[in-house]
């Protein structure tokens, strides 16, 4: 009994990699063929459609295929539909970098090792640009607020390219010729 249950687990488990396999082999192609269009001279916009699904991203996220920050683990998107997604993972906050705290006071100076986080936001786009408006923020299931989540995500993605980091409440271009991208339950839509 126990070796058929063990059988039956093992089978499982190569029918979930399986899938996952296929599912990033799908989201790799989705984007060569945006990034592709996006490079051939086009007359038309707006014509074309890509939909990726949620389950695509997120099997390409936690792949072999992406390299993530050393402190980010368990990606997980779900597009809720309405331009809103929910985006969660864990977080190491000892291997993130240092943050300048606010004092001993500071709550988020309490905080570390590898928590959960968890964000819900709205994706606004059209004619090519797109902005972020971030609902809320939650580390370790403490809600922050938007001001401190901003400094967090700006100083999190410092780099050389941009010693700033990211400015979440800017409004950005998109690349590849994307004129918009539609979130819907359980996939966005990629209009070129």
């Amino acid at each position: 009994m126990a070796f058929a249950i063990s059988i039956k687990g093992s089978v499982l488990s190569h029918a979930i990699q399986d899938r996952d396999e296929d599912l990033t082999a799908s989201m790799v192609a989705k984007i060569a063929s945006v990034a592709a269009y996006g490079l051939a001279p086009q007359e038309e916009s707006g014509t074309r459609r890509t939909r990726v699904s949620d389950a695509e991203l997120n099997a390409f996220l936690n792949s072999s295929v992406v390299v993530l920050p050393e402190a980010l683990a368990r990606p997980r998107f779900t597009f809720i539909g309405e331009g809103a997604l929910l985006a969660e993972a864990v977080v190491d906050l000892d291997r993130v970098g240092e943050r300048p705290t606010a004092g001993p006071f500071d709550p988020l100076s309490l905080l570390s090792g590898q928590l959960p986080v968890k964000a819900v936001a709205v994706i606004d786009s059209a004619d090519g640009l797109a902005r972020v408006n971030i609902d809320y923020v939650e580390i370790g299931g403490i809600r922050i607020p938007h001001g401190l989540a901003r400094e967090l995500i700006a100083g999190y993605t410092e780099s050389a390219v941009r010693p700033e980091g990211v400015d979440v409440d800017l409004e950005y271009s998109l690349p590849h010729r994307i004129l918009a991208i539609q979130v819907r339950p359980g996939d966005a839509v990629i209009i070129q």
